[in-house]
């Protein structure tokens, strides 16, 4: 564990691929049709509360650089997305049941994940995690004043279980990145680890009024979109399309539209 928080940042990488695919209309949630029926609708869960990934728009939509990133993917294979919004710890556990077609919402890979479900290509990689803690009477300049610490995390995340392994007094998992903001900035918790991209989207939305970023923990975590393990078809065609919006400029314009502090700034 290194003394000091490295400043860090999140890095979209272009390694893989991703979007929709799998019918409804009697075929159930997992199944699969031709990429040109017409009317092929495909079932995507996530969780719309991170932005500027995933979130719920003033006019009640739901936005952000993962939903823009499956709809252009679906367009490329003549489908349309209807959303499911629900709890980022319920996710996995609605395609593994075949409630949807796919998950989409900044999901790690990883070996305990991959017994429930299969993943896409990787889509996007973060570096590292911040740590987001009061403006006013913090004293958390490194990795070991977080020792002892109760600190809020996101549950159900990779990193609720590093937390355990990393001598925080105590962790506090909470639902949403928000609901984390709000753990540290009422007092409820010294410290909060959140997304990176994440934190900077709310605290550059009234946010830095009360919490500031003191740095980052590493992260090394790898994104892509779940589906259930039986669903080998699928799949190919969801790294197949993703490949398409990645190699067509898509995946560059949705970048540089959700993650620059411009479009941040956009209320």
């Amino acid at each position: 564990m290194k003394d000091t928080l490295k400043k860090g940042s999140l890095i979209l990488a272009l390694a893989g691929m991703i979007v929709l695919s799998a019918g409804c209309g009697g075929n159930g949630a997992g199944s699969s049709q031709n990429a040109s029926a017409p009317g092929r609708v495909i079932k995507v869960a996530t969780e719309a509360n991170d932005p500027p990934y995933r979130y719920v728009s003033e006019k009640n939509q739901i936005t952000g650089f993962e939903i823009d990133l499956v709809k252009a993917v679906a367009k490329e294979m003549g489908a349309s997305v209807e959303f499911k919004d629900m709890k980022f710890s319920q996710l996995l556990d609605a395609v593994s049941k075949k409630d949807v077609d796919l998950a989409i919402g900044t999901l790690t890979v990883n070996e305990k994940r991959k017994q429930k479900v299969d993943f896409s290509d990787v889509y996007a990689h973060r570096s590292a995690y911040t740590v987001v803690v009061p403006k006013k009477g913090n004293s958390i300049r490194s990795e070991k004043d977080l020792k002892g610490k109760t600190v809020a995390v996101k549950k159900s995340s990779t990193f609720e279980t590093r937390a355990k392994e990393m001598g925080f007094g105590k962790a506090v998992p909470l639902d949403h990145y928000e609901d984390i903001y709000k753990a540290v900035a009422e007092g409820k918790a010294e410290a909060g680890v959140s997304d990176e991209q994440a934190a900077n989207y709310y605290l550059l939305h009234g946010g830095s009024e009360k919490l500031t970023v003191v740095g980052t923990l590493p992260g090394g975590n790898n994104f892509a979109i779940a589906i259930a393990k039986d669903n080998g078809k699928l799949k190919d065609e969801v790294n197949k399309a993703l490949k398409k919006v990645m190699e067509n400029g898509t995946y560059d314009d949705l970048t540089n539209k959700w993650f620059s502090y411009k479009a941040a700034e956009k209320k």
